[in-house]
């Protein structure tokens, strides 16, 4: 029998165990939850801190010439190693057929209808038939600048991106026109991202690789034939066999050999690509940087009886690529979401976190967001080599403009030569419809009317009417005069 010393001791000892077994349980919460908390914290930091953002805008391509989309010759193997771990969209459609309005829209949010940076017409080729971006829109630029990141634009587009008379440098800190190549180009990307690493930066890049002049450097094993040495006078030879008094379907060899440098030039520019993403990596950047990658229009190779581009409104300069990176984006994704350049203000500042931020401060600015709006494309008249043309200019004397709904492709022209198209069936658009489902016609067009009759048509001031000699020079080595 154990006495009242002993049996005191036992019960000491019985309480002391458990009081010790609780203090260790509530240790080990404490230590789990500091655990818990740090990696909250450190992961709450990862991703609300600011988020650097590359939008990169391929002159001139076309999506359905990139391996990435499916072409047959491996022209793009950095795009389609970049896009094993991004969003890949299939159906983005630029809202114009070239470059000023198409970046605009980009900078934007907005359709050509509302910005007005788009062409109108003149009564002679002496004039500048292209509106300027007025101060009164609100660019991705400005919000960034405005939100303390260090902005910068630079790219190879000399006449309608980098010349300050079209006003697209709004909010850029940086603008600065290098070119031609991507290789030019590049030079001056990567120390300006090695300076400004540090602090959060939005960084627009534009290359010229893919626009006339191709960039036909030697590209060996690419494809099976030797490429025609001139970039130029070539794509002007196939224009003159397409859009001539003749109108007849040019010599198959004639289109490949344009093809083909076009294709060239689009594998010299995925070589680029390909080091500015092996850069990124190295200055450990591209893991937790927003990179987009799209292109502001395509290219006519014969197609409709049209050459190069700012012409139509086909698939052929309409359907470009739209691949995105968000931060720490591990898995690649294909997204069917017909999407517009208008998206592409909603796709970077939702994917950071910064949307409702900026929609309170610019309640009015980049209104549309994926899925939420139609997707339209215009077109006005064109550039003044062609509107001038003494054999097709006539031809262009016309606003046009698209309206994609479900599986077709309604196109209103001012001319009242109007068409529709089941891109599903006759992704070519071979077959015109338009009296064939003239119901389905009436009520495109009527929703095409309403919807541009809720917009605000913009018609800004017109840019100094006279070009001068260095702006006609430039003009002429893009082809636009």
């Amino acid at each position: 029998m154990l006495d009242h010393k002993t049996k005191f001791s036992l019960k000491d000892k019985k309480l002391f165990e458990s009081s010790s077994l609780a203090f260790l349980r509530i240790c080990g919460l404490i230590i789990c939850f500091v655990i818990a908390f740090g990696c909250e914290t450190e992961k709450s930091k990862r991703h609300f801190s600011p988020q650097n953002v590359i939008l990169i805008v391929l002159d001139t391509l076309r999506a359905d010439h990139l391996s990435t989309y499916g072409y047959a010759v491996k022209t793009s193997p950095n795009l389609d190693e970049f896009s094993s771990t991004s969003t890949r969209y299939t159906k983005m459609y630029s809202s114009a057929s070239w470059t000023l309005p198409a970046h605009a829209s980009m900078f934007t949010g907005l359709y050509p209808y509302e910005h007005g940076a788009r062409t109108f017409k003149v009564e002679t080729k002496e004039k500048d038939n292209a509106h300027a971006l007025l101060d009164k829109f609100i660019t991705l630029a400005e919000v960034f600048q405005e939100l303390g990141y260090n902005t910068a634009a630079i790219g190879a587009n000399e006449i309608y991106v980098f010349n300050p008379k079209y006003n697209l440098q709004q909010g850029f800190r940086t603008f600065k026109f290098v070119g031609p190549s991507v290789t030019d180009v590049n030079r001056e990307v990567m120390p300006w991202i090695r300076q400004n690493k540090k602090n959060p930066f939005f960084l627009f890049v534009n290359y010229m690789d893919t626009h006339r002049p191709y960039n036909i450097s030697p590209r060996p094993g690419l494809l099976s034939r030797p490429v025609f040495p001139d970039p130029g006078a070539t794509l002007d030879m196939l224009c003159t066999k397409v859009m001539g008094e003749a109108a007849t379907p040019p010599p198959k060899e004639l289109v490949q050999k344009v093809i083909d440098q076009y294709d060239t030039a689009i594998a010299n520019l995925d070589e680029g690509l390909g080091f500015l993403f092996s850069e990124l990596r190295s200055l450990s950047l591209f893991e937790n940087t927003l990179i987009i990658i799209t292109s502001d229009h395509g290219e006519y190779f014969g197609e409709h009886q049209l050459v190069a581009h700012s012409k139509d409104i086909y698939q052929e300069v309409l359907f470009v690529p739209l691949i995105v990176k968000m931060p720490y984006q591990t898995k690649g994704e294909v997204n069917e979401t017909s999407v517009s350049p208008v998206d592409i203000p909603d796709i970077i500042l939702t994917g950071i976190g910064l949307k409702s931020k900026i929609q309170k401060k610019h309640p009015e600015s980049f209104p549309y967001a994926i899925g939420s709006h139609p997707i339209i494309a215009e077109n006005y008249y064109t550039r003044l080599k062609d509107l001038f043309n003494p054999i097709w200019g006539k031809r262009f004397n016309r606003i046009r403009r698209a309206w994609f709904e479900d599986t077709y492709k309604y196109i209103s022209s001012s001319d009242g030569q109007n068409e529709l198209y089941d891109l599903e069936k006759d992704p070519g658009e071979k077959i015109n419809l338009i009296h064939a489902q003239p119901g389905k016609s009436e009520r495109l067009t009527s929703r095409l009317s309403d919807f541009l009759s809720e917009l605000q048509s913009f018609e800004p001031q017109r840019t100094k009417e006279g070009l001068d000699e260095s702006e006609k020079e430039a003009m002429r080595s893009l082809g636009y005069l």
